[in-house]
């Protein structure tokens, strides 16, 4: 049940997975011997994965249900995991579906870029993923892409996605002056910069914004209003 393909390594249960044939899932899931970890051998995508990735809710939680099934196996190539695919698609369903199993790790981040699934949601403007994902323990919400420093808040703010910009804020130990490591800007600079009034409200209104953050060329978030 597990000899795969000879150029991509996809398995029997892959390529079930991949195309949404649930009841063929389900067989070969109950089958002795079955690797439900087999990932293919060009891009190290699992049963799993590509089954979030496609939004195939119920083979998702077929798959999830197996025992030593690991929620957490990434791609080989960029690092994502199906948590991260998830979150960047808007499979809600599938996402409160992961974030519920025995270890799943909510800030597990790719591998080329240091983005998480609760970044990739708040660039996206998923926010009822977002505040899926801030409500599970151990979430940071303050960890910055590794190329250039962005947060979820300050990509929300980008964005202007008010809404997960409430949600973010609202968090407890979120930093809302955490800057980009390349520019120094920090949230409040990105969201007058761009003319989003509502998060420039919502950002001041929480009291914990630093109206006078400077960046690395000197400008403020006033020179950027202006």
């Amino acid at each position: 049940v597990n000899q795969a393909r000879t150029d991509d390594g996809r398995s029997p249960l892959y390529t079930a997975a991949y195309a949404g044939h649930t009841e063929i899932v389900r067989c070969l899931v109950e089958r002795p011997g079955v690797n439900v970890n087999k990932a293919t051998t060009d891009t190290g995508e699992t049963p799993l994965y590509t089954a979030a990735n496609q939004g195939h809710t119920e083979i998702v939680r077929c798959l999830v249900e197996r025992p030593g099934v690991d929620v957490n196996q990434a791609r080989t190539d960029d690092g994502s995991t199906p948590l991260y695919i998830t979150a960047n698609f808007g499979h809600t369903d599938i996402v409160r579906c992961l974030v519920e199993r025995p270890g799943v790790d909510v800030n597990q981040a790719e591998t080329d870029d240091g983005i998480t699934p609760l970044f990739v949601a708040a660039e996206q403007g998923h926010t009822e993923i977002v505040r899926c994902l801030v409500e599970r323990p151990g979430v940071d919400v303050n960890q910055a892409k590794t190329d250039d420093g962005m947060t979820p808040l300050v990509i929300a703010a980008l964005q202007g996605h008010t809404d997960i910009v409430r949600c973010l804020v609202g968090r407890p130990g979120v930093d809302v002056n955490q800057a980009t490591t390349i520019h120094g800007v920090a949230p409040l600079m990105i969201a007058c910069d761009q003319s989003h009034l509502g998060i420039v409200r919502c950002l001041i209104q929480s009291g914990r914004a630093n109206i006078n953050h400077t960046a690395y060329d000197g400008t403020n978030a006033l020179y950027d209003a202006c």
